[in-house]
């Protein structure tokens, strides 16, 4: 896993941090195991989908705001392929003039 996959983790565990909590809180009020919180704190697995919206609710967070690193990369990622888009439209207008002329 690389540093976009190591923020997840890094930022569950400030999220917990900063509202002073412990695992065992939150994990009781998520209704999940409390080694379920901590492999996920740790980056050994990641919440799926349900469980992410859960903690971004419980922490009042959104999802880019939890994971900015990966909200750019998939920013940037949008951005190419826009580009390349808006290229292969303009080359297919190029070639219906082309024909009509």
């Amino acid at each position: 896993m690389g540093n976009a996959g190591r923020q997840i983790p890094n930022e569950l565990k400030n999220f917990r941090r900063y509202f002073n909590l412990q695992q065992q809180d939150v994990a009781r009020e998520l209704g999940i195991p409390q080694s379920k919180l901590s492999d996920w704190e740790a980056g050994n697995v990641m919440p799926n989908g349900d469980h992410l919206l859960d903690l971004c609710n419980y922490y009042k967070t959104t999802i880019q705001q939890m994971y900015p690193e990966r909200n750019q990369a998939s920013k940037e990622r949008l951005s190419r392929n826009k580009g390349t888009a808006d290229k292969n439209d303009h080359e297919e207008k190029e070639e219906k003039t082309e024909k009509s002329e």
